[in-house]
């Protein structure tokens, strides 16, 4: 759900509570209404006055509608250096006062761990370890300089048959191509339904980067050629980074960023999928170490240099200086923000240092990693998120003075591989369930008695709680996550988003259900209302699902009336079937 909400922006969401004079059925069905909640989701940054004007707007419509709570959040609730408060604090006042004169309630959310957190401490990111990287000792610095991962004919001009030798090829349309390159004596030509791939050994926990140069000629869609970098048994990926070519492109270099892990054998598959036109030429395809590129310097992710043969440790202001990052965290010259790439650090070698030119010395640290280029995760084992975490619920709490909060714990893709989380001794799931815990006892403490809601995802079998199957960059898979609910919060409120249409959609609903939590449906995804017919179908037997959401990621409003309506429509000939 986080990725699909702007680093720039802040979140609202609009409930229906019973109307004045309504009668509440049992665990909240309401007589001649379905749900006794219903709520739409809406995006902004309140920093912004002509943006509080434009969520008011939204709330006169709701109030019309028949909406009448309102859920909010902005990523300016941890990015409190950024704003101006006497002028941020009277923005939210009005947006306040609004949603009171409309009689609409305010739930804030909280506890937010992903990027904007991070603004406030960019080397608090999870560590992704690197363990004895070699540099050389050259001209006063210290360079990269990892041989240790090689690709076989990655300049393509080995020829055998006809295709680059070294090269499994899959599909009859891949060339070696002397007339088209970008440098050399040729490059691989690849058209429709054709992929070449290559396995390659791998050393555990290192830090790399692969480039290419690509070049296109009429490829439509330009999206179906693509790049991988999986383990060989295809099971993860190594990289997650928006790519795309133009429908027509001279040569281009491109990058994947990568750590090994510890996958034993990867493989590199480019191509592309499907029959479609046009062509595209592939060249130059090198790989070079990560050097310190967002490397992360904290206690629970130590910094050591040894001599190659580690029996030496140098000392860090003595035998090297430079081992820090200034572009950490501030991709687009925004805090908390991660890019991929960019100018590596420089460790240099001061007067007095014990190593020599020409050493070699092995380097282990940790570094950030960015999941489609927006997306960074804190360590949620290291202490200094929580005073963090008890500053922005305060804030939450002085802003807004909320009916309710709303947990963020949503899409958490990259834990459980720096010290601090190693060693705690425990799988990513049982710590998942702590970290929510604690989260539920500070709001308590902060503002008691108040109602309490939080995704299901992260601790959903249906979804990113599965038993099975890496989840992205987590440590501990398969299944990393499973078993994240235990010990759950009983009077947790559920946001569920498991809206795709298939069985585990079902059971989903019924777990929840199982375990006596009351649910709500977040549907819609600016598609048509009538999508949430379906899902209406299937929470129609369920007990404790109390209401919806209209979900809009691009601030489409159009249909906001339509898919009451929708909803209402369905309650009128299904709610004497509801199992209350």
């Amino acid at each position: 759900m986080h990725s699909r909400i702007a680093v720039a922006v802040g979140i609202v969401f609009v409930s229906l509570l019973p109307a004045p004079g309504q009668t509440v059925g049992p665990e909240g069905t309401s007589k001649g209404s379905s749900f006794t909640e219903k709520w739409v989701f809406i995006s902004h940054n309140f920093a912004n006055e002509k943006n509080c004007d434009e969520v008011i707007a939204v709330l006169d419509r709701a109030a019309k509608a028949g909406y009448n709570g309102m859920a909010v959040t902005d990523c300016k609730f941890f990015r409190w250096n950024e704003v101006k408060e006497e002028e941020y604090a009277a923005n939210l006042a009005r947006v306040r006062r609004a949603a009171r004169d409309r009689n609409i309630k305010i739930y804030a959310f909280c506890c937010s761990q992903h990027t904007d957190l991070l603004s406030n401490d960019v080397n608090l990111a999870e560590g992704q370890p690197v363990v004895g990287a070699p540099f050389l000792a050259r001209g006063g610095k210290l360079v990269p300089i990892d041989d240790d991962l090689q690709i076989v004919n990655g300049g393509f001009e080995e020829v055998e048959n006809g295709r680059p030798k070294g090269w499994q090829v899959n599909g009859g349309n891949a060339a070696v191509d002397t007339a088209v390159k970008s440098q050399g004596r040729s490059s691989v030509r690849v058209k429709a339904a054709t992929q070449l791939s290559q396995k390659i050994k791998l050393v555990p926990n290192r830090y790399y980067r692969l480039k290419m140069r690509i070049k296109s000629e009429e490829i439509e869609p330009a999206y179906q050629f693509n790049v991988y970098l999986s383990s060989s048994d295809n099971t993860r990926l190594l990289c997650y980074k928006p790519f795309g070519i133009a429908k027509t492109q001279d040569w281009k270099e491109h990058s994947w960023e990568f750590n090994t892990m510890d996958v034993p054998e990867m493989m590199i598959t480019f191509g592309i999928w499907g029959e479609y036109p046009g062509t595209v030429w592939v060249d130059e395809m090198t790989i070079e170490p990560g050097a310190l590129v967002n490397l992360i310097r904290r206690d629970g992710c130590p910094f050591k240099m040894t001599s190659a043969d580690g029996k030496t440790v140098y000392v860090e202001g003595k035998d090297f200086e430079g081992a820090r990052d200034p572009l950490l965290g501030r991709a687009n010259n925004i805090l908390g923000v991660y890019d991929y790439w960019h100018r590596p650090p420089v460790m240099t070698l001061p007067a007095g240092s014990r190593i020599r030119e020409g050493q070699k010395v092995l380097v282990s640290y940790a570094h950030a990693v960015t999941i489609y280029g927006w997306s960074t995760f804190p360590c949620l084992n290291e202490p200094a998120i929580w005073p963090l975490l008890e500053k922005h619920l305060a804030w939450v709490h002085k802003l807004l003075k909320p009916d309710g909060y709303i947990l963020s714990h949503d899409e958490i893709r990259h834990y459980g591989w720096d010290a601090s989380c190693r060693k705690v001794g425990k799988e990513p799931a049982e710590l998942l369930a702590e970290n929510i815990h604690r989260c539920v006892a500070l709001v308590h403490k902060e503002d008691p008695g108040k109602p309490i809601y939080i995704w299901n995802d992260m601790i959903d079998p249906n979804m990113n709680a599965a038993k099975t199957g890496y989840y992205y960059f987590v440590n501990g898979g398969p299944g990393p996550w499973y078993g994240s609910w235990k010990g759950l919060d009983k009077d947790l409120i559920i946001l569920n988003w498991n809206h795709f249409p298939n069985e585990k959609r079902k059971r989903s609903l019924r777990f929840f259900e199982q375990l006596g939590h009351k649910q709500i449906l977040a549907g819609y995804y600016d598609q048509s209302p009538k999508m949430m017919t379906p899902w209406l179908q299937e929470a129609a037997g369920v007990k404790g699902v109390i209401g919806v959401m209209y979900t809009t990621w691009v601030r489409r409003f159009d249909d906001l009336d339509e898919f009451i309506k929708t909803v209402e429509r369905f309650a009128q000939g299904t709610i004497e079937h509801r199992r209350d």
